[in-house]
């Protein structure tokens, strides 16, 4: 970076977060954004962990080595990213309905080691759980958001702190097409990365790409970015035929990540895992 570069930063918060963005006016759509909980950041973490179900697309997904950015429109929380409020949004023209048609969300969690993930996403210990070294991951001109989600009680769609900062950026000088582009990610870091304070327990980190059909959703991953892969307990005996699949892929594209068993603990609220070679 030169140290003569022109930076905006704008922070604003609310409840319990605090937002900080900068964004560079000499290099024309980079920007820096960070979250902070309670005055802490959130900073980028070094591992993720995907969950998986036992559908035919976990199978296509390992072998083709490739990470699914879904639309939000099939999401399990009708609030994420204004699914609730489409049909309004799509009234907005042509370029918001192809922007909302574009989305695509790629969701991971900080932990492998929360029972109601494993209820919720693997189908009851019947799927899979991934973990992913974030080194270069998602480092691709597809992923245009990365960043933690935040965990909100009380959301409002107008939210008057954010849109005082985007009333004050009409003071700047600077472009108007800068402007516009700072207010427009500024409204998609929030509207975008947020969830019901209910679901905090999935701890969410999300990647997000708005050009999805350049690259037909699928983002590929390299074998050295999986460290570790973990099988719930239940899914050889619930599921032999897709166990018998996954099985083969793994020895046939995955013979060096570290496998493990996954089954609750019979005496405490806690899971063990369990190493195992095929």
């Amino acid at each position: 970076m030169n140290k003569y570069e022109r930076i905006v930063k704008i922070n604003w918060a609310f409840e319990n977060y605090l937002y900080s963005n900068s964004f560079s006016i000499d290099r024309i759509g980079f920007y820096n954004s960070k979250v902070f909980l309670n005055k802490k950041e959130l900073t980028t973490p070094e591992k993720l962990f995907k969950f998986y179900g036992t559908s035919k697309y976990t199978l296509e997904a390992l072998k083709n080595q490739y990470l699914y950015f879904s639309s939000p429109r099939d999401f399990n929380d009708p609030f994420d990213c204004m699914t609730n409020r489409e049909s309004y949004i799509m009234k907005g023209g042509k370029g918001i309905t192809e922007h909302r048609n574009s989305i695509g969300v790629c969701c991971f969690t900080l932990t492998n080691e929360n029972p109601l993930m494993w209820g919720h996403y693997t189908n009851n210990y019947q799927g899979i759980c991934i973990k992913f070294k974030n080194k270069k991951l998602l480092k691709n001109k597809n992923v245009a958001i990365k960043s933690h989600v935040s965990y909100l009680k009380n959301y409002q769609p107008a939210n008057n702190e954010l849109n005082q900062r985007k009333r004050e950026i009409d003071e700047f000088e600077i472009s108007q097409s800068d402007k516009d582009f700072i207010k427009k990610i500024l409204t998609m870091l929030f509207e975008y990365c947020w969830k019901y304070y209910d679901w905090k327990y999935e701890k969410e980190y999300r990647a997000i790409s708005f050009g999805n059909i350049s690259f037909n959703r699928k983002l590929s991953f390299e074998i050295e970015d999986v460290e570790e892969i973990y099988i719930g307990n239940r899914l050889e005996k619930k599921n032999p035929e897709f166990y018998k699949e996954l099985i083969s892929v793994l020895k046939n594209n995955y013979s060096g990540v570290k496998l493990f068993k996954v089954k609750p603990n019979p005496l405490v609220i806690k899971l063990e895992f369990e190493e195992f070679n095929i």
